[in-house]
């Protein structure tokens, strides 16, 4: 089973979200984990970020939420960002921000 690292203000960001979009955001976590590969509507490619990168999608009635997750090896997962999308296109700023804290990470596990 893969190993999620979290950065702590992408899992301080993910605990305001409600207990719903928790609740989904942990299943398809769950089911990264066990190797599963997830595709649309669930999760997206970001090559943006990184060339691993992914963005899980979750809608409910009361917005629309990404959580930026990227494949570091085999054995581990990073979460680096989250964020209510208030935009069709994801903002540069979301992906600047989901870079600085992957490389921060990084630069913590390796």
């Amino acid at each position: 089973m893969k190993r999620i690292i979290w950065d702590k203000a992408a899992l301080e960001t993910i605990r305001r979200f409600s207990v719903e979009v928790r609740q989904e955001i942990g299943a398809l976590l769950r089911l990264i984990q066990q190797g599963e590969q997830l595709g649309l509507p669930q999760s997206k490619p970001v090559k943006q970020l990184a060339p691993s990168a992914f963005e899980l999608r979750i809608k409910d009635r009361d917005g629309i939420y990404r959580v930026f997750y990227v494949f570091f090896d085999k054995h581990r997962v990073f979460v680096p960002h989250a964020f209510i999308k208030k935009s069709r296109k994801t903002p540069m700023q979301e992906i600047e921000t989901g870079r600085r804290r992957l490389r921060r990470l990084i630069d913590e596990n390796e």
